[in-house]
Order: structure tokens, then sequence, then C-alpha cells
């Protein structure tokens, strides 16, 4: 009797066609070990990568300013003093702060490269810019910068500068210090 396939017996044809052909349920008894699905290991978890703090991060961090809001007695003083000071610059410092021209006090980020701001969108909001005009130009230790956005922004000794929204009139310093990388500039830093 001839067999379907050359070289093959009768009995290991139907075997082969009854290891091919055995429903998987089948394949899980003992007596079709070749049938039996591999068993896998568990994957190992993968870990998510480091993921390096952005400003977005940073600002959404904020919960409350560093500092009490500036007295009655210290905001009537740095109005006075800013009152009597000769302006000549875009920004003076009054008791050895550096404010803006309404006396609000102006903060640096440490994480500016010099003449390069990296505050915008939320971060900017919350750290308004102390812009400049088209027809403005630099001054002593005063330079302009132009943004990303389009627009110019001043800069003392390159970094750029910066308001702090929470703080609500002139004497107030409630930004300095936040998230250890805002800063108020005192007079005789970096000199």
């Amino acid at each position: 009797m001839a067999t379907p396939i050359r070289g093959l017996s009768r009995p290991l044809l139907c075997a082969m066609i009854l290891a091919i052909a055995v429903p998987p349920a089948l394949a899980q008894e003992s007596r079709w070990p070749w049938r039996r699905p591999a068993e896998r290991p568990e994957p190992a978890p993968v870990p998510e990568p480091a993921r390096q703090a952005s400003a977005a991060d940073e600002v959404g961090r904020i919960r409350e300013s560093t500092a009490d809001p500036a007295t009655d007695e210290e905001s009537a003083r740095f109005s006075a003093a800013l009152a009597a000071a000769e302006v000549t610059h875009p920004a003076l410092f009054i008791e050895g702060i550096l404010v803006g021209p309404q006396g609000m006090t102006l903060y640096t980020y440490g994480r500016d490269a010099r003449g390069a701001s990296t505050c915008y969108g939320v971060c900017e909001r919350l750290w308004p810019p102390l812009t400049a005009s088209f027809d403005d130009e630099p001054v002593g230790e005063f330079s302009i910068f132009e943004r990303l956005d389009g627009g110019l922004q001043w800069a003392f000794r390159g970094e750029p500068l910066y308001y702090w929204a929470h703080d609500t009139r002139p004497g107030d310093v409630t930004g300095d210090n936040v998230n250890e990388v805002w800063f108020v500039i005192k007079q005789g830093d970096g000199e």
C-alpha cells in the first residue's frame, strides 16, 4: 500500500495530521506537549525615563509667595523715594532693590540665559517682562533684547527683568526666591 507522502509511514503521517488538526483546548493536555503554547515570562515593566522639570512644571508648583507684602509704611517710603529719584534709566535702585518705573520690584529668572528669556505662556502671565519700546536704547548696565514673541525686553547686566504678578504695590518683594529660581536684584549684587 502506498503512502500519500513518500518516505513517511502511515502512523507518522497520522500523527502529523492530528498534531495540526487538534483543537487548541486539547493541545493543553499533556499527551501533546509539542502543541502547548510556549510559556513566556512576563516582560519586565519598562521604567519611564526621568523627566526634566520644565518651566511650565515650575510655574505649576507655585502655591504662594515667599514673603509678606510690604506694610503701608514700607510702601509709602518706596513711593516717596521713587518720587524724589531722578529717573534716567528703565529701572533704579530704591532702598537697595531694583524697581521699575512705577516702583514695583524687578526679578531675574535663574533659568534664563544672558540676553534671552525662557519665560513665556503661563510663566509670562505670572512674571510679566519689563518691556522696552522700539524707540528705547540701551543705557548704562541696561540692555535690550528681542523676545521670541517679537517684543523687546530690558535686561540688567544681561539678565532679563520681570515683575511678579503677586506684588501689588511698591515695596512688595513677595517673589524673591520663588521656586528657588526667581530673585530680586540687590544693589551691589554682581559688582
